[in-house]
């Protein structure tokens, strides 16, 4: 009698880590693959030890190894994801240096540097307007007295505010470029004076010799 208990209950766990759901025709529930170990969920042919076919749903979900990271999405009604290192010292995760993404308006944040092979910054308008016939080139005389007083260039912030404040690459790149073309038109009048005085001294040259 023992035996044939003990059989029973062998075959019963046998089969119950074979599959914890028998599907049915095109029914698919949780599987467990009893040669590999795989562990399925609405596939009856999983792939990998966790294989989810359809949506999963997580509180937080953690790599395991000494690297370990977590991706956490904290329940106090902020809708960010915080991507986390764990801190080596006291085995904590280090939440400052979280790379976060914020749910609400797309911002990213990262407390540290960022290293890239491309970086593209979308931002209208472009600085092509100091080209335009209307533009009104500022003053050089204006200018130096500017830099003078303020020690930076117009239109520019001051090293100081950019301490405090952080830059807009965006918006910075596109003040520079405004300088550049500024600097552009001021070159390009220069050579033209230089042009008109050469031009006056060949032509009192030709009067001296005339003489």
């Amino acid at each position: 009698m023992k035996k044939i208990i003990f059989l029973s209950g062998f075959l019963f766990v046998q089969s119950f880590f074979a599959q914890l759901y028998t599907p049915n025709s095109n029914i698919t529930g949780a599987t467990i693959n009893a040669s590999t170990g795989n562990v399925g969920v609405g596939t009856n042919s999983p792939a990998a030890k966790l294989d989810v076919i359809g949506n999963g749903r997580f509180w937080d979900i953690v790599s395991g190894g000494s690297n370990s990271w977590i991706f956490h999405t904290p329940d106090d009604h902020r809708k960010t994801l915080h991507i986390t290192p764990i801190n080596s010292i006291n085995g904590d995760w280090d939440w400052a240096k979280s790379f976060v993404i914020n749910g609400e308006n797309g911002d990213a944040s990262l407390n540290g540097k960022l290293e890239a092979r491309e970086i593209k910054v979308t931002l209208t308008p472009t600085a092509d307007f100091v080209f335009e016939e209307s533009y009104a080139l500022p003053k050089l005389e204006d200018v130096e007295k500017h830099i003078r007083e303020k020690k930076h260039l117009p239109e520019i912030s001051s090293a100081k505010e950019m301490e405090k404040e952080g830059v807009n690459v965006g918006e910075f790149q596109i003040k520079l470029l405004q300088k550049v073309e500024e600097l552009t038109l001021y070159i390009i009048g220069q050579n033209k004076q230089l042009k008109k005085q050469a031009e006056e001294i060949e032509e009192l040259k030709k009067k001296y010799k005339n003489k």
